[in-house]
């Protein structure tokens, strides 16, 4: 696995896709409790596919709040202002879909907030 740097707080991410791939990129996140996306964003693709693994995930698209539990998923346009956290007291694991995928160099960025932050 690939890990990556694309902002957020009390995360570890990682790519599970090759780089390369064209037509879906797959990620793993670790969320500690409290930890989460550091605000909403939106990003330039058209679908993307959340599967709680194990805890849980609050999950806020265009306003309206999504509490998911380990085995739950949604899936949601990518362009819809989003974002994420653990409200959890143990740490969350989180598998993405995004397609199509987003481009290398939002993927691997030294920087703070993901996507395109709301405005």
């Amino acid at each position: 696995m690939t890990p990556l740097e694309m902002g957020g707080e009390g995360l570890r991410e990682f790519l599970l896709t090759p780089s390369h791939e064209t037509h879906l990129q797959a990620m793993r996140t670790i969320l500690e409790p409290g930890g989460g996306s550091g605000g909403a964003y939106s990003l330039q693709a058209d679908s993307i596919f959340a599967l709680v693994i194990r805890g849980s995930l609050e999950l806020i698209v265009d306003g309206t709040p999504r509490h998911l539990e380990s085995g739950d998923s949604l899936t949601f346009p990518a362009r819809s202002t989003h974002e994420w956290s653990n409200p959890g007291p143990v740490d969350a694991e989180v598998v993405w879909v995004i397609s199509p995928p987003l481009p290398r160099q939002e993927l691997f960025p030294a920087r703070k907030k993901r996507g395109t932050t709301a405005g």
